[in-house]
């Protein structure tokens, strides 16, 4: 894996584990409060990255260029609710390869939340992407979920009914 994955999922499921107690009500919430979420990965091919996210998941391209110093290329990607950032720095240190990262510090993964992920698996099988496993539903859970590995290795997990 060559990429740190920077961004922190806004919305977080808490799919294994945990408690199954009901939450109580926000009370004093903004009138208008938009559900979404943002993610941000470094990587040391940003046209590269942001081409997967988009030919693989359906994004698009919301701005996209280089910073004056020529040191930094990004790409802003938007799908739905949800934001991706994609930058690629000279200089950035490769995050260390880890062959197991679900016991690793810090964010190991991104997540989205589909309609449809019978569908959807079908199309990623369909274009080609790399699985770190099918459609699983561990007991208990509300949700389903798929994982793939993204060009840099990170893991890319997918939740719907």
């Amino acid at each position: 894996m060559r990429a740190r994955i920077l961004g922190a999922l806004v919305c977080a499921l808490f799919l294994v584990g945990g408690s199954s107690a009901q939450s109580k009500p926000v009370r004093n919430v903004p009138a208008r409060f938009e559900v979404g979420g943002f993610g941000a990965i470094s990587t040391p091919d940003a046209k590269g990255e942001s081409t997967w996210w988009q030919q693989m998941l359906g994004f698009e391209v919301l701005r996209e260029g280089a910073a004056p110093d020529g040191r930094t290329r990004f790409a802003l990607l938007r799908r739905d609710g949800y934001l991706l950032e994609i930058v690629q720095r000279a200089g950035a240190d490769p995050a260390s390869e880890r062959t197991d990262r679900s016991f690793a510090h810090g964010i190991f993964k991104l997540g989205l939340v589909v309609s449809n992920l019978d569908e959807v698996e079908r199309d990623l099988r369909k274009r080609g992407a790399r699985f770190v496993h099918g459609i699983v539903q561990p007991q208990g859970n509300p949700y389903r979920s798929l994982a793939v590995l993204d060009p840099d290795g990170n893991t890319v997990q997918l939740f719907g009914p």
